[in-house]
């Protein structure tokens, strides 16, 4: 339940509560979002395990994360499909750079944990991957 209190109104009256005055206050910068800078190691199924970084940008439909694999080397957008909340998405992973050295059409699934680590879980060409991140930098 959300109450909304206008000091600022006469006794008796009321402010209109939207959906973008509670979108606000929900996701106000003390809330926990995905948003930020990611750092940490993925473990493919294969037994293979490598660096990534991402920046996440927005829990949103379409572009809503860059990933850095150094190691491999290999970039890519996420493209995310799904928001259930700021602090969980689904994406698809589109190769930007050195196309040649990942697995294309990846889809992944991201949360945030309760510690503040995003948990990330990959799948793609017969392979999946998973990773519990650090966050860098808001």
């Amino acid at each position: 339940m959300v109450a909304v209190v206008d000091i600022g109104a006469p006794s008796g009256s009321a402010s209109p509560v939207t959906s973008s005055s509670v979108a606000a206050a929900v996701a106000s910068p003390a809330s926990p979002t995905l948003v930020g800078k990611w750092s940490g190691t993925g473990a493919q199924s294969n037994g293979d395990t490598w660096p990534l970084t991402v920046s996440f940008i927005a829990a949103r439909l379409g572009v809503c994360a860059k990933v850095d694999y150094p190691s491999v080397p290999c970039k890519a957008d996420w493209l995310c499909t799904s928001v259930a909340s700021p602090r969980s998405v689904e994406a698809l992973e589109k190769l930007t750079e050195h196309e040649e050295n990942c697995i294309p059409n990846g889809t992944m699934t991201m949360s945030l944990t309760d510690d503040d680590k995003l948990d990330w879980r990959w799948e793609g060409g017969g392979y999946t991957a998973t990773g519990l991140l650090t966050r860098v930098s808001r």
